[in-house]
């Protein structure tokens, strides 16, 4: 694939990308008389720019870290006839700025990364609302970066600023969607889906993923990149590493799904036919998104969620989705229905990739229980998983008031993992983390 040079999308650009990504096609380009591909993004050029020579810089050297938002132009190979031809995936990358040294002035342009990871979302959260939280230091791609780590965050297609297709169709959703979220806004009343299929699969998300790990490569010059897979993430990012093992240095998985798909249904070893009927996609309330969250925080654990993040979390997504911004009391969270297969132990049994496995005990969205089985199943020989205590399936945004509290401990271990594949010092075990933060075998 063609390496893109990148150019920030302001808040504005969004919102013309996003209506340029929703209009009826060639319309950006009869209104602008040029291709709509760069009118859009003022992303798709040759790039000239040197390569970064292959040294790590110094942690200390690092003075800020730096966000590049752009839309990475593939084919979409969606199920259904109605999703496929050109789209977009929604990139944010961040990374560290390296101060120059008035001896060596361009030694920080000549930094390599010590990591590249690509972060991987889970089924209605965008990654850039799960992995930049714009709030104080919750935000695992900044930590990274202060550690000399470049994330790629992508939404994949149905997902934030991505093309998202039959899903900008409010009738494509269940009946029981539509009224409890989209009546009387945007619908009237409850109308039957003009897509009858799901939007997407295991071999189209893998397949996009294959196209971002290609252009991170492309694009910083590293071998092999790191993935970082969060909740449904893990039914893309597993049978990622089945398949291209040598595309990938290390993984982390937080609460990262395996065996068992939403409504406990196990995923079946093979593809079933597609596309798959249902309805391309779902939609949920601010309250609703929260309601998961909320059942999982424990009184006995202080601080546990501070109350502050809650309206960066939701400014956050709903600035990765414009429309869905408009839709609803409020706005709503807009994710697609995949269809899902090939991530149980067939599968992991073949995986040899580094694994770091991250549960919280108060997880009830993906269980320990279930990440202890991968860890049992996976054929890596360098493998932990680390157990959680007072930590829930939202741990990357979760604190404390007795220590820094579980998204410490998610931006440490990944750090060290990325960076030496080791966890307090070893690269193979299970481990607990208690209440106060100690951390024992």
């Amino acid at each position: 694939m063609k390496a893109l040079t990148i150019h920030p999308l302001s808040t504005h650009s969004k919102r013309v990308l996003f209506a340029l990504l929703t209009c009826a096609t060639g319309c950006a380009s009869a209104a602008s008389g040029s291709d709509p591909t760069v009118t859009a993004l003022q992303a798709v050029s040759e790039h000239n720019r040197d390569r970064w020579e292959a040294k790590h810089c110094n942690d200390d050297d690092i003075e800020s870290v730096t966000r590049t938002d752009y839309l990475l132009p593939i084919t979409s190979d969606l199920p259904s006839p109605n999703n496929q031809g050109q789209a977009y995936l929604d990139i944010r990358v961040v990374k560290p700025v390296y101060r120059n040294h008035p001896g060596a002035p361009a030694y920080g342009s000549q930094c390599t990364p010590k990591g590249v990871v690509v972060g991987v979302h889970g089924r209605s959260i965008d990654s850039v609302t799960s992995f930049d939280a714009p709030y104080n230091d919750y935000s695992l791609a900044e930590a990274l970066a202060k550690r000399g780590i470049t994330s790629y965050l992508v939404n994949l297609l149905g997902t934030g600023l991505s093309s998202r297709f039959s899903l900008d169709n409010p009738c494509n959703t269940t009946k029981a969607d539509q009224t409890n979220f989209l009546i009387p806004n945007p619908l009237s009343a409850t109308c039957n889906p003009a897509d009858p299929n799901v939007l997407t699969h295991t071999n189209a998300m893998v397949g996009q993923l294959d196209a971002v790990v290609d252009h991170a490569i492309s694009e910083t010059g590293v071998d092999a990149v790191s993935l970082f897979a969060w909740s449904r993430g893990g039914f893309v990012a597993g049978p990622y590493a089945e398949r291209y093992p040598a595309k990938l240095k290390n993984m982390v998985f937080y609460a990262g799904n395996y065996i068992v798909a939403g409504g406990g249904v196990p995923v079946p070893d093979n593809p079933p036919p597609v596309p798959d009927a249902g309805v391309p996609g779902g939609v949920s309330s601010r309250a609703a998104t929260l309601a998961t969250w909320n059942s999982q925080i424990s009184a006995a654990c202080p601080g546990q969620r501070d109350p502050g993040i809650l309206d960066p979390l939701w400014e956050s997504l709903m600035d990765r989705d414009p429309l869905g911004a408009t839709w609803g009391s409020g706005g709503v969270v807009r994710f697609p229905n995949p269809t899902l297969w090939g991530w149980n132990k067939k599968n992991a049994v073949h995986v040899t990739t580094p694994l770091l496995i991250l549960s919280g005990l108060l997880d009830t969205s993906v269980p320990t229980a279930f990440e202890q089985q991968l860890y049992d199943d996976v054929a890596s020989t360098k493998k932990v998983l680390v157990k959680m205590a007072c930590a829930s399936h939202y741990a990357v945004w979760e604190g404390s008031t007795v220590w820094a509290g579980p998204h410490s401990i998610v931006q440490r271990a990944t750090a060290d993992w990325i960076i030496g594949e080791s966890f307090n010092g070893t690269s193979h075990g299970i481990f607990n983390v208690s209440n106060t933060g100690a951390i024992s075998p």
